[in-house]
């Protein structure tokens, strides 16, 4: 959501190496800036030195955990509350999160992550101080339960869930639900 947002490409790292092909098409889009999404845990510091090669500005939004680093993106990028909707997927899994960025990017709204049966407080203070118009849940009650459920109600006045019978059936979903018509430009597909 963020990369779409500033209108940017999001590339992938190791923890302690820059892939060639990243490496590449660094070299080839010559950023006036990175923001390195995670901490060092995940993207280490030998990564930020070599990346400060390939912009002037190198940052870094990251949390304690997922769930922390989830909502510093989003603090990042949404500064300001009062957003029209927010997105929330598991984030014991990516694949609902995948496919749910491109509805919050184009919805206007981050996307935010929970466990199956709690909401991460660094996940409700964002919640809070949003204060979205609407909630939409990504995934079945087997990866986002009720109990998440009922209290993301107290968040927003509308909660909704976009959902299938598994990831791929919850990707066409939030497929469906965000390009409602036929005749799309473009369709990306990825594993899950």
């Amino acid at each position: 959501v963020a990369a779409a947002r500033a209108g940017g490409p999001l590339l992938l790292v190791t923890r302690d190496t820059i892939p060639s092909a990243t490496a590449a098409e660094l070299a080839r889009l010559k950023p006036a800036r990175i923001v390195i999404l995670g901490s060092t845990g995940v993207v280490g510091s030998t990564v930020e030195s070599k990346l400060r090669s390939y912009a002037p500005s190198v940052s870094r939004l990251a949390g304690t955990d997922r769930y922390a680093t989830a909502a510093a993106i989003s603090a990042a990028t949404f500064p300001s509350s009062g957003v029209p909707v927010a997105y929330v997927a598991t984030g014991l899994n990516y694949p609902d999160a995948l496919a749910g960025s491109v509805a919050a990017a184009r919805a206007g709204g981050p996307l935010l992550l929970v466990t199956r049966d709690t909401i991460p407080s660094a996940t409700a203070a964002e919640l809070a101080r949003l204060k979205p118009a609407r909630i939409v849940i990504l995934g079945s009650t087997g990866v986002v339960g009720s109990t998440v459920e009922s209290k993301l109600r107290s968040y927003a006045p509308s909660v909704s869930r976009l959902a299938g019978t598994d990831r791929y059936a919850t990707a066409a979903a939030i497929s469906a639900a965000t390009f409602p018509s036929s005749g799309v430009p473009v369709a990306y597909v990825a594993t899950a």
